[in-house]
């Protein structure tokens, strides 16, 4: 696939994808279930895992490299509907409204979809020029620990409309709305929780 292309379809296809970035160190089963929900809830044709270089708003650099966070993520994914991408690593920057800008220019007549969990519906107003991620494309959040009650209170909520919180409906139209909440079934693992594990089981 050419480095200017992130889909195994032509520019001009008229699909639905959902892209769910970050630096997937490691890449592990949470990542999966959420993007096997979107791909259902959301009536998506595939989903995108971004796998950035560096996470833009942390200073340290990641642990694992880039080749094998992909690697990893490949072993991980266990569906043709979910497509690994490193394309950030040829972007001048991995912000994320930069990003999916570059992305829509590449596949013009595509419906992107934005994954992430509460945690990152949070803190979003801290990211680089926020707002263009929910008037660039819909923002699917999808619920993550004790995150998902305090989502409606956040700054973006209070600025961008929402279809209502949805316990494991559809949304297959996005007009008018900005983004939606689905509280899902909660899945433990981290990425955190997984590198501190292998750090103990290589300290014994």
């Amino acid at each position: 696939m050419s480095r200017f292309r992130l889909l195994p379809v032509s520019g001009n296809a008229k699909i639905r994808v959902g892209i769910l970035g970050g630096t997937f160190n490691p890449a592990h089963e949470g990542h999966r279930y959420i993007s096997l929900e979107a791909i259902k809830h959301l009536n998506l044709d595939y989903v995108v895992w971004l796998v950035s270089p560096q996470n833009p708003l942390k200073s340290e650099d990641v642990k694992g490299s880039l080749n094998t966070r992909v690697e990893i993520a490949e072993n991980t994914k266990h569906s043709n509907k979910i497509i690994v991408s490193d394309i950030e690593k040829y972007f001048k920057n991995n912000f994320t409204a930069n990003s999916i800008n570059r992305i829509k220019k590449m596949h013009r007549n595509v419906e992107f979809v934005w994954l992430m969990g509460a945690d990152n519906m949070m803190q979003i107003h801290k990211w680089y020029q926020w707002k263009q991620i929910f008037r660039q494309s819909y923002v699917a959040v999808f619920d993550r620990f004790s995150f998902g009650i305090k989502v409606n209170k956040s700054k973006a909520a209070n600025i961008f409309p929402s279809h209502k919180m949805l316990n494991y409906g559809n949304v297959t139209n996005f007009k008018n709305k900005n983004w939606c909440f689905f509280k899902i079934r909660q899945n433990p693992i981290s990425s955190t929780q997984i590198r501190s594990k292998l750090k103990y089981e290589k300290s014994k």
